[in-house]
């Protein structure tokens, strides 16, 4: 759905928690906690104004929660459920966190914008794939180490991923990586 985002606050010190746990840097918009292969565990949008909010698939939640779990315990990190909402600007090209809504489009609309702007939503169009095969804008290069990390930086710099996730007839679809 087009605005059906969990937002979540992570509170305490997430600078050091996302650093060893999440795909990219903290100032980039799209992040992902992977598993040690490299597997997508979720992918999520990120936001820092004077909190650090992530804005995931619903049906996500309990997955990425029980893959943090162990590091939420040793960590000086909640993370919590907000009352926001997250819904994609059309015009501007950016999902958007909020108290309220700010008008709607239609599902068809919202399906051939995301199209136009190669922004594929988890859980319709991938699920646990290899991150570089869905997109290089959910990781950071030059980060430093993280869960996964190893792996995505021998396929990067060693190989290629072997699929990738492209538009074709109107619609997602991932093709072999030539």
């Amino acid at each position: 759905d087009k605005t059906n985002k969990l937002v979540l606050s992570i509170k305490g010190d997430y600078e050091k928690f996302m650093q060893g746990l999440s795909s990219n840097t903290l100032d980039a918009d799209k992040n992902a906690f992977l598993d040690k292969f490299g597997r997508i565990v979720v992918t999520f949008y990120q936001f820092c104004n004077h909190e650090f909010w992530i804005a995931i698939e619903p049906q996500y939640y309990n997955k990425m929660m029980g893959h943090l779990e162990k590091y939420l315990k040793i960590s000086k990190v909640a993370i919590e459920k907000s009352n926001l909402i997250a819904y994609y600007d059309l015009e501007h090209n950016r999902l958007i966190i909020t108290d309220n809504k700010l008008g709607s489009v239609s599902e068809e609309e919202f399906n051939k914008w995301r199209l136009e702007n190669n922004i594929p939503i988890q859980g319709k169009d991938y699920d646990r794939e290899m991150v570089l095969n869905v997109s290089e804008g959910f990781v950071s290069f030059s980060k430093g180490c993280y869960l996964g990390q190893e792996i995505v930086a021998k396929v990067k710099y060693k190989g290629r991923a072997p699929k990738k996730l492209v538009v074709k007839d109107g619609k997602f679809v991932f093709v072999g990586n030539e």
